[in-house]
């Protein structure tokens, strides 16, 4: 068998994901990510065998918790003058932050070593091409968006995902979901 590309993710409530579909109207440029995508990655696990997803399913069933709190707090991009990516800010809440932490030491342990980056919690909401050059339309975008607040909602499960790489952008496929206590 292949290798599944895989990530930790929660997936904002709906009425959070149709706000950010609203906010992303009037992009200037970019791939838009669909709402069904919108998430926010708690470990970025790459490309696992069976045998380590399996690994990473047994680590991840062991947690147990309470459902964080997400909410989301202003725009901003990844990549400087040059950005890649546009993404909403989540704030750190202390729900989120531990059930971060609980993933990333377990699947350590698993011995599936998630990717090495600090946790800044957010949600992508669009991609751009390699070498995009920020713009005054992308400044003036962000600068309308600023004040974008969406109220803190319980995410009662995450999920162990699956991400295929296609023309047309990723496909995601919940493996399965790890419920929260509400």
């Amino acid at each position: 068998m292949g290798l599944t590309r895989a990530f930790v993710a929660l997936w904002p409530p709906e009425a959070m994901a149709e706000a950010l579909v609203a906010a992303q109207r009037g992009l200037p440029f970019g791939r838009l990510v669909p709402e069904e995508n919108l998430h926010v990655t708690l470990a970025f696990l790459g490309d696992l065998s069976e045998a380590e997803l399996e690994a990473a399913h047994e680590a991840l069933a062991g947690i147990a918790g309470p459902a964080p709190q997400v909410s989301v707090e202003g725009i901003g991009t990844f990549g400087g003058a040059r950005p890649r990516a546009l993404w909403a800010a989540v704030p750190r809440e202390a729900g989120l932050i531990a059930l971060q932490s609980g993933v990333t030491r377990r699947l350590r342990a698993a011995g599936v070593a998630p990717e090495a980056r600090k946790f800044v919690p957010h949600i992508t909401l669009a991609r751009f091409r390699h070498g995009t050059v920020e713009d005054a339309n992308l400044q003036r975008f962000i600068a309308d968006r600023a004040g974008l607040r969406l109220a803190p909602a319980a995410v009662p499960a995450f999920s162990l995902v699956a991400s295929t790489l296609g023309p047309g952008g990723a496909v995601y496929e919940d493996l399965v979901q790890y419920p929260l206590l509400g």
